[in-house]
């Protein structure tokens, strides 16, 4: 492979991993699911930052990456906050 098409080469495997975590995400909708494609959301975003200079393309969607994973974020606080809950009341309940 040619080193100056490595970078869109990287970029491009980050993004399929991106979709496959987020088709993955509409069949199974549990809070691993949700952390691996926040994962890959981070890492696709750090590749576009550090290879911004290689990438003749300047619309990458970075803002739409940033919106899903903020999104992505309000799903993983709930989850757990629901776990933190259910902890919390099972020992009250051994307390009691």
């Amino acid at each position: 492979m040619k080193k100056e098409l490595y970078p869109r080469w990287c970029l491009a495997q980050s993004l399929n991993l991106v979709r496959l975590e987020a088709a993955r995400l509409n069949i199974i909708a549990d809070a691993e699911t949700v952390h691996d494609l926040r994962v890959a959301i981070r890492r696709t975003r750090t590749l576009i930052h550090e290879f911004r200079p290689f990438l003749t393309t300047r619309n990458l969607h970075k803002n739409s990456l940033r919106t899903m994973n903020r999104l992505l974020g309000y799903a993983r606080d709930a989850h757990i906050s629901a776990l933190w809950l259910k902890k919390l009341g099972r020992h009250k309940n051994l307390h009691n």
